[in-house]
């Protein structure tokens, strides 16, 4: 008898714990998912616009921008990735979603921009690819400050 009861106590907390985990992820839970991928785009054309700066006032060297632009760019993917694992569950997440996305698209093709630039070794060609940095980090910062 006590071992039925043992077992029926496992298996209603193996139950649980699938209910648990099975559940889809609430308003909160998305929220936080979309804010941590706008602080790494954020970070990430911060960073980028600080670096290309210092590159172009002669205070980094191209090896160092060029390494600093790989991560800039792997962590923007990422961001994007780690947004699209999350499918919105209701009007309030897709609201969010559709806000965010564009902003992580665009940081992505910005700094791929930026990161071509670069190996173009042209500084006319990265000083232009860097310009749309600041305004699009002030966007992200915006977006930051509303749901952060």
């Amino acid at each position: 008898m006590r071992k039925w009861v043992i077992f029926a106590a496992l298996v209603g907390i193996w139950a649980w714990l699938v209910v648990v985990f099975s559940l889809p992820p609430d308003f909160h839970d998305y929220r936080k998912t979309a804010v941590q991928a706008a602080e790494a785009a954020h970070d990430a054309v911060r960073t980028a616009d600080l670096t290309v700066g210092a590159y172009l006032a002669h205070k980094a060297y191209g090896p160092y921008l060029g390494t600093v632009l790989d991560d800039c760019v792997s962590s923007t993917s990422s961001a994007l990735g780690q947004l699209a694992e999350l499918p919105p569950t209701d009007a309030r997440t897709t609201a969010l979603r559709d806000e965010l996305a564009p902003l992580l698209d665009e940081a992505a093709n910005r700094l791929a921009d930026v990161h071509r630039a670069a190996g173009a070794d042209d500084p006319g060609q990265l000083r232009t690819a860097q310009a749309p940095l600041a305004p699009l980090a002030e966007r992200l910062t915006d977006f930051l400050d509303r749901h952060g």
